[in-house]
């Protein structure tokens, strides 16, 4: 086969299109910081959905954050994603488990989040890191 199918010519145009950059534009994807990201071992733009950043990382405002901080929580979610990513090399979706102090609880629980490989709005792979259940 010479040519690439094109979902495009078999379907139509498509009506809407919401990508990326309007996702992390409008709040609903979280761009996570290069340098941060990079340290964990990605190579490549990592966001996370809205409720990852609000369950798991963001909730320093509040007075249960008990001994860990945002940037401890987002190293922990970076790097078991890492992990899971690298071990996981032959598929674009993997789940990976790690345990997080939940806000307003003080002792760890272990949970199960989705990180998902693709190409992003311009074919360049990008990671996403979502909770298991969200798409």
């Amino acid at each position: 086969m010479s040519e690439l199918w094109n979902a495009e010519s078999y379907f139509g145009e498509p009506i809407h299109v919401y990508s990326r950059a309007q996702a992390i534009e409008d709040g609903v994807l979280v761009q996570l910081d290069k340098e941060i990201t990079s340290e964990a071992g990605w190579k490549i733009p990592v966001a996370c959905t809205r409720s990852v950043w609000e369950d798991f990382i963001f909730w320093n405002e509040t007075k249960d954050g008990g001994h860990n901080d945002l940037e401890g929580r987002l190293w922990d979610v970076l790097f078991m994603g890492f992990v899971g990513a690298c071990r996981n090399k032959e598929n674009s979706t993997m789940f990976f488990k790690l345990d997080v102090v939940p806000r307003g609880k003080f002792e760890a629980e272990e949970i199960t989040l989705k990180c998902v490989i693709n190409g992003g709005d311009d074919g360049v792979p990008v990671a996403t890191i979502m909770q298991k259940n969200e798409d």
